[in-house]
């Protein structure tokens, strides 16, 4: 049975490439909502891809918390970014001691988080690396959060490597010659189309 999917307003750059990809029943929750089939508040797209048995493909980690989505199949690749960037950070060596609090430790691997990643500082540093966050640290020290100049500045003064989504950052560490984990609309993409293709193996075993 072929997989339908719903794709979010978050994800909407997909819509194409997932049709490119080969799924024949990909809707767009911009264009339904556009038409009036979808009302205002994510609720409204989880009744629709239950009642039209969809796969919800979204970047908004409400549906993975709301009980209502246990009524429904859905992708969520961001609960999957942080496992990609552990995987990309051993490219540039592992952790001093893994999950031991490496952040006591000279010998630990030094990360800065961009401010959209703020809390994986505490996540990093359970995994053994010595993190912070771009949004705490850089605004302690009284710069502007909205300027990536501080943040990059602060990163090549202590040796550490940042981790953001923002293609711009990782082409100025680029050029500045500072190690940089870039996660972008790639890693997302292919975590989705993984997903997808393991649940439309699934339904075929049960039709």
């Amino acid at each position: 049975m072929p997989v339908k999917i719903l794709v979010d307003e978050m994800c909407e750059n997909w819509v194409e490439t997932l049709r490119l990809e080969g799924h024949d029943d990909v809707r767009s929750v911009k264009n339904l909502r556009s038409e009036d089939v979808i009302q205002k508040g994510y609720r409204s797209v989880l009744e629709y891809a239950y009642e039209n048995d969809m796969v919800l493909v979204t970047r908004n980690s409400k549906f993975g918390k709301d009980p209502a989505t246990r009524k429904i199949q859905f992708v969520l690749p961001n609960a999957y970014l942080f496992k990609i960037a552990l995987k990309k950070l051993t490219e540039y060596g592992g952790p001093a001691k893994e999950g031991n609090g490496a952040e006591s430790s000279s010998d630990a691997v030094k990360v800065m988080v961009d401010q959209m990643y703020d809390g994986w500082d505490y996540r990093l540093r359970i995994e053994g690396y010595d993190a912070y966050s771009a949004k705490k640290t850089i605004r302690r020290n009284e710069d502007k959060i909205d300027d990536d100049y501080p943040m990059i500045t602060y990163a090549r003064e202590k040796g550490m490597i940042i981790i953001t989504n923002d293609g711009r950052v990782g082409q100025d560490c680029r050029k500045a010659g500072i190690r940089c984990v870039v996660l972008d609309d790639e890693d997302l993409y292919g975590i989705v189309k993984g997903q997808l293709a393991d649940l439309g193996r699934a339904r075929q075993g049960r039709s």
